[in-house]
């Protein structure tokens, strides 16, 4: 869930990043472990290039720090915020490009964009989003006992699944939740509760 909530309107928000001390041996093992196959490059909150598969396909100086292969600022082609997936889609297109930066007036780094994200947007204009254009998503909890993990997400939606278990179960199950929620991001849910099929 986590990684669906992570987009706002096809805008990757929190996208990893590298530093232009990185060296060539740690981004490629960071693009492995992640399968990220590009890094905007950062000095601090500021976006200086960025580092691409095609930057280290064929790199093989695997200690040069990552400023000696980036693509600098220079060359960059960055978008504002609020460009609109058309707007990205045409100069992702026109400069052949896999990625756009999203930056401020400051080149304070916003959010990327990726062809795939806008890809899928355009390619699947129902999908169901919220307000902020994330994809709505819900997680199922079944065969759940109260002791067992749940993996919180402040965005998401819960399903519990009562087919096997009582109402003390359920009711247990979503204050486990809630007190999951509230440890991770400090906040208290109110949950909405809805019965979805018949109840026999």
């Amino acid at each position: 869930m986590a990684k669906v909530k992570r987009y706002e309107s096809g805008v990757l928000r929190d996208p990893v990043v590298i530093t232009p001390e990185h060296t060539v041996r740690q981004v490629m093992a960071m693009s492995e472990q992640l399968g990220i196959s590009g890094f905007p490059v950062c000095q601090g909150k500021q976006v200086v290039g960025i580092v691409t598969g095609r930057d280290l396909r064929f790199e093989q100086r695997y200690d040069v720090q990552v400023r000696e292969i980036m693509t600098p600022l220079d060359k960059l082609i960055t978008v504002p915020e609020g460009v609109t997936p058309q707007e990205a889609k045409a100069l992702l297109n026109k400069h052949k490009l896999e990625r756009l930066l999203v930056v401020s007036d400051s080149f304070e780094l916003k959010g990327l964009i990726t062809v795939k994200d806008i890809t899928k947007q355009t390619s699947f204009p129902n999908a169901a989003r919220d307000s902020a254009g994330r994809l709505i998503d819900a997680a199922g909890l079944r065969g759940f006992v109260s002791g067992g993990a749940v993996i919180a997400d402040k965005h998401a939606n819960y399903i519990v699944n009562r087919d096997h278990a009582t109402s003390a179960d359920v009711l247990r199950i979503i204050a486990h939740v809630r007190n999951v929620v509230a440890r991770q991001f400090g906040i208290q849910l109110e949950p909405e509760v809805q019965f979805l099929g018949t109840m026999l």
